[in-house]
């Protein structure tokens, strides 16, 4: 993995984060989308406002669950493509000042983060459906707005105006998280400005230049064999249409989740997965409900999800594997239907195999398997009954180094 060599490095340490998406669009709890994907028009869509009153919002319960759930950075909704500013920004009357709220949310969780010492990193969209300058023109991602008042140099100002009151009013942070520049609008002097300001924040790809520090695949369950060499942080939500409060939703199972988790923090790339709160500053107890069940998953087996990623180690592209020192781990994306399987072509065999999602220690064989001549690994006495709602992983504890195992299976010629 590529590292930046400076403050920024913390990216590549810190590999699973919480997303969190809330706003005035969350009174509605229909999609952070609302505005464009049901042609709401602003004065209907502003009548949220005043019912905005957040009145069980408590960032130290915010930031408590994602320690909780082993997350260990969050990004949170400044402004998104609603053009509804979550912060006390001096820039526009269209902030959460003017809700019965009338309190900064951004500053009540930037001072409980930097208590905490937990990196806070700000989404921003580029795209503003409610900014008279932005050229909305009904096609694509945006809104209808009037043509004659567009002038995007304008909005510019007024974008830096506001990421610098962001980079310099909230002490330290540490990443703007850009959505959707829909016009192709480059900028490089607005990146360059974050940089200055503050060294630790990691900016993604997506906003006003070329040279952002990270890519951001979202909601791609696609995976490969292939190690992510660039920086990189996949994004998901628990709900499968929505990134807010979703009130008469559906949402992925804890499975799905896991698997994503693994497909992405295994392969050296990071995980940003988002829930969302209500109105009321409560989570939303179906994004909850989820994440609890991955949660005690996620933490037995996190010592093989930031393990050195290990591709081509087994013939099984259903069998991820990481490691390190003198460990193998095996991700097992689609359970054992059966209580015994080959690991073709591991011909070391280990001194112990442990299936980190009960610590319960498996059976070694080493010999052949029709119709195969090689002798391998065998592992037998798998509950396979047991594990369908997770993904298993096994451990596997060698007395050579894992580097010596994986040599000795590439030198040989095998008739498979």
């Amino acid at each position: 993995m590529i590292r930046f060599n400076d403050g920024r490095d913390w990216f590549l340490e810190k590999r699973y984060g919480m997303f969190i998406h809330w706003g005035i669009y969350s009174v509605g709890g229909r999609s952070e989308w609302e505005m464009q994907k049901y042609n709401v028009p602003k004065e209907e869509y502003d009548k949220y406002i005043p019912q905005f009153k957040a009145e069980n919002f408590d960032p130290a319960q915010w930031v408590d669950y994602a320690i909780k759930s082993g997350m260990e950075y969050m990004a949170f909704t400044a402004k998104h493509h609603d053009g509804f500013c979550m912060w006390d920004t001096k820039y526009t009357d269209y902030n959460v000042m003017n809700t019965p709220f009338g309190k900064d949310p951004l500053r009540m969780l930037a001072d409980e983060c930097h208590k905490r010492n937990f990196p806070l990193v700000i989404y921003y969209s580029c795209m503003d459906w409610t900014h008279e300058a932005y050229p909305n023109d009904g096609t694509c991602s945006s809104v209808m707005t009037d043509p004659a008042k567009h002038d995007m140099p304008k909005y510019m100002e007024y974008v830096k105006n506001q990421i610098r009151e962001l980079c310099t009013q909230y002490g330290e942070i540490y990443g703007i998280w850009w959505d959707n520049n829909n016009t192709g609008y480059s900028d490089p002097s607005v990146n360059a400005m974050i940089r200055k300001l503050q060294p630790k924040a990691v900016i993604n790809d997506r906003g006003f230049s070329g040279d952002g520090d990270y890519r951001t695949p979202e909601r791609s369950g696609k995976r490969d064999n292939a190690a992510f060499v660039m920086p990189t942080e996949a994004c998901d939500s628990i709900s499968r249409e929505a990134w807010c409060c979703h009130k008469d939703g559906d949402f992925n199972s804890s499975r799905y989740c896991m698997n994503a988790i693994t497909s992405f923090i295994a392969r050296g790339a990071n995980y940003l997965l988002n829930i969302a709160p209500e109105a009321d500053g409560r989570l939303q107890k179906e994004y909850t409900d989820v994440l609890d069940k991955v949660t005690p998953w996620f933490k037995k087996v996190r010592e093989a999800l930031y393990a050195s990623y290990r591709p081509w180690v087994l013939f099984r592209d259903t069998f991820l594997c990481t490691g390190d020192k003198n460990t193998l781990y095996i991700f097992l994306l689609e359970p054992p239907t059966a209580t015994a399987f080959p690991l073709i072509p591991l011909d070391t065999a280990p001194v112990s195999a442990v299936l980190l999602n009960n610590g319960q220690e498996l059976t070694v064989e080493f010999r052949g398997t029709a119709p195969h001549k090689n002798p391998v690994v065998i592992l037998r006495h798998y509950p396979a009954d047991e594990f369908y709602n997770e993904i298993p992983v096994i451990k596997l504890t060698f007395k050579e180094d894992i580097g010596e195992v994986i040599a000795k299976v590439s030198a040989h010629d095998y008739l498979w």
